[in-house]
């Protein structure tokens, strides 16, 4: 009889299975209980993270976004669009708002960073912990899972350092920025505060750079592309590793697809193909070629808004400024300079010496070299070479070494401007020692100044201050005041003309022996003594109302040598009295700025835009007197100084001047459609040499302008 109870035998029947099976069934019941325990603690251990180093959050307000003003470039422009010069402060980037954003390229962002940007609160959680799990078992940088929202909080709130810490942050932010702004306006600063390389922050500069267009122009290979640059910014461009933008743009067009944000046929025409950006060489060509009016453009901008708004500005300026005028008038100075050098051994170019001329250099050599002083010396023989980017000369008994580096001529070069025998000059910077050289420096050489205007508008079409001028460096054009010599006399004339006692045919004694000269033939010949008689028969005070009425404001002297032009002027001065001339009396300011595009606050409500103060002064003089100066300048073209403005082959009224010992060269005049001067000389006033002139010197440079305004490309000038 069984005598086990019944409660056993109900057990026993219930639980057939062996000891083994059980034991199996507890460890994966135990092993589920410690995976949700450490999932759990997993969870607490992000929230401990995220809470303590993020405390520092608290100290950041993200409602400063409301106000987002980043720094922006301004562009300014040739009066043909092409750009010539970038105002900013670091950050090249043109903000653009929400709304002008295409809808496509809107999508290719969300495609490429975050495609369920408009659905999340500005977390993606599960990213989240795995970027923190790996920072923390790693103990430094970085695994992604960034939302919009996070990137923006990265670039504008928090530093770019990839830490926990600023992870933690960045989590913290997320959520009270999505609080405070729309996503509109989140995704408004994430495409204008974001890097896309080269120098170029923000979607709107991006386009424009790297296929110079428009963010409306774009194609949707195009916005790809821009959509997939912030991935590696700086590494991966259009112009660098291209194979690898190229491939992860196919990604971007492949995830538009995937979420339904583009047509897979669209998409298509796209993926494979090469990226079609910018020629940078060619559309940088204006770059450099006209600082001149960059620095206008920044002084203008200066005057109607303040300086410390220029960081943030975004302005467009176009300029007066012709390219192909300015480029001519440039390369036009270059030539007759290096000629220039070539011929008296100034700059960087020495010039030949004659055996008996070396000889009365060699006999008036010091007994000592001193520092500071200047001389002229006779490069040495090949033989005695100096070291690599210096050239060796000899001074009687003395020997030198010139540094030439700062030149950034080749050896070749050096050996061709550098001939042995041929004299140059140059200033000694240090005195010989332990029987070796003495070092010396090139004496800086001739510099020019050139100023083109149309004559209808006054707009200037060409500024040279300088043989290479940089932004920054002293423009000679606008600020260098220098004798203008006989180019003043149509001043006194005009006075004369205007005092009433004479006109073009009077007779007055001229320089041949007080033989009777007309004041047109005197104008012509630039007769001293003839603008003498007339400078003291009018007097100085008609002679300065005169050249204010012309549009001059430099103070003039009184002395009687004014009349041979003493005092000093700049050459946009002069070209201003000309143009007035050439315009039958009516004066007008020459202007270099033709508009400027500043945008609206685009935060806050359209606020409109200082205006600058009328600076503009009338000034003219009588349309009968303009007309008997602009007959007798035309008289000096054809039978006197100016002969070489016949080369025109047009009419034209201009005056050459030349100051006591060829220190200043000049031409100034115009034609029926525009009005230039030119300027040669030094800018520490010396001779530029025996024989040289405006009129063999200065002309040049002037008719080499004046035949680039009026070339037939010219005609067509915007």
């Amino acid at each position: 009889m069984d005598s086990t109870p019944r409660a056993e035998k109900a057990e026993t029947a219930r639980d057939p299975a062996p000891p083994r099976h059980r034991k199996v069934r507890r460890m994966l019941g135990r092993a589920c209980l410690a995976l949700g325990s450490l999932t759990v603690l997993g969870a607490l251990s992000v929230v401990a993270v995220v809470w303590w180093y993020g405390r520092a959050a608290d100290n950041i307000d993200p409602r400063v976004l409301l106000d987002y003003n980043p720094p922006q470039v301004t562009h300014v422009l040739a009066r043909d669009g092409t750009l010539i010069g970038e105002l900013h402060s670091g950050e090249r980037r043109r903000v653009v708002p929400y709304d002008a954003l295409p809808d496509q390229l809107v999508l290719a962002f969300l495609a490429a960073e975050d495609a369920d940007f408009f659905e999340h609160d500005g977390l993606d959680w599960p990213g989240i912990a795995r970027a923190i799990t790996h920072n923390l078992r790693k103990g430094h940088r970085r695994e992604g899972a960034s939302t919009i929202t996070q990137q923006v909080v990265k670039n504008t709130l928090l530093t770019r350092a990839r830490t926990i810490e600023r992870k933690s942050q960045e989590v913290v932010l997320a959520g009270r920025v999505e609080a405070v702004l729309t996503k509109a306006q989140i995704l408004e600063i994430y495409v204008n505060e974001i890097y896309f390389g080269e120098g170029r922050y923000g979607v709107a500069e991006a386009a424009r750079y790297y296929f110079g267009k428009q963010l409306d122009e774009l194609d949707l290979g195009e916005m790809a592309t821009l959509a997939a640059l912030p991935n590696a910014p700086g590494v991966v461009t259009c112009y660098r590793r291209r194979e690898r933008l190229e491939a992860r743009r196919d990604y971007v067009l492949e995830q538009m697809v995937e979420h339904g944000f583009a047509d897979a046929s669209a998409a298509r025409r796209f993926i494979g193909r090469p990226i079609q950006a910018l020629d940078q060489g060619q559309s940088w060509r204006g770059l450099g070629e006209a600082d001149e009016f960059v620095e206008l453009a920044r002084a203008e901008l200066i005057a109607r808004y303040g300086e410390d708004a220029l960081a943030t500005l975004g302005a467009t300026v176009t300029t007066s400024v012709d390219l192909d005028v300015q480029i001519a008038a440039r390369a036009a100075g270059r030539r007759e300079l290096d000629a220039l050098e070539a011929r008296h051994g100034y700059g960087a170019h020495a010039r030949p010496l004659s055996p008996r001329a070396r000889a009365r250099l060699d006999a008036r050599a010091p007994a000592k070299l001193e520092t500071g002083a200047r001389y002229q010396v006779v490069v040495a023989a090949a033989e005695r070479r100096a070291q690599v980017g210096r050239v060796r000369a000899t001074l009687g008994e003395h020997e030198l070494e010139i540094e030439t580096e700062g030149l950034g001529l080749s050896e070749a070069e050096l050996a061709e401007r550098f001939t042995p025998g041929h004299a140059i000059a140059v200033r000694v910077v240090a005195p010989a020692r332990d029987g070796g050289p003495a070092r010396a420096r090139l004496e800086p050489g001739p510099e020019l100044a050139v100023a083109v205007a149309d004559l209808r508008s006054g707009e200037l079409l060409a500024l040279i201050g300088g043989r290479s001028f940089q932004r920054g460096e002293f423009d000679r054009a606008r600020l260098a005041h220098r004798q203008p010599g006989s180019a003043f006399k149509p001043v006194v004339y005009g006075a004369a003309l205007r005092a009433g006692a004479f006109t073009a045919a009077s007779l007055v004694p001229g320089d041949a022996e007080g033989e009777p000269i007309s004041l047109r033939e005197a104008l012509a010949q630039s007769d001293n003594a003839v603008a003498l008689a007339l400078m003291e028969a009018v007097g100085p005070e008609r002679v300065h109302a005169f050249a204010r009425d012309l549009g001059l404001v430099s103070a003039l002297g009184d002395e009687p040598s004014l009349a041979l032009g003493t005092s000093e002027l700049t050459p946009l001065e002069l070209l201003t009295a000309y143009l007035t001339l050439g315009r039958g009396g009516v004066g007008v300011e020459p202007s270099a700025i033709l508009t400027i595009e500043a945008p609206a606050d685009l935060q806050g409500p359209e606020v409109p835009l200082p205006q600058p103060e009328p600076r503009a002064r009338a000034f003219g003089v009588e349309p009968e007197i303009a007309a008997a100066l602009t007959d007798m300048l035309q008289a000096a073209v054809e039978d006197g100084t100016g002969q070489g403005a016949r080369a025109l082959g047009r009419p034209v009224a201009a005056k050459t001047g030349t100051t006591d010992e060829a220190r200043d060269a000049w031409v100034a005049g115009y034609t029926s459609e525009h009005a230039a001067v030119a300027w040669v000389g030094f800018d520490v006033p010396q001779s530029l040499g025996r024989n040289e002139s405006g009129s063999s010197l200065a002309m040049q440079i002037w008719l080499a302008a004046i035949e680039a305004a009026t070339s037939d490309s010219a005609q067509d000038r915007p």
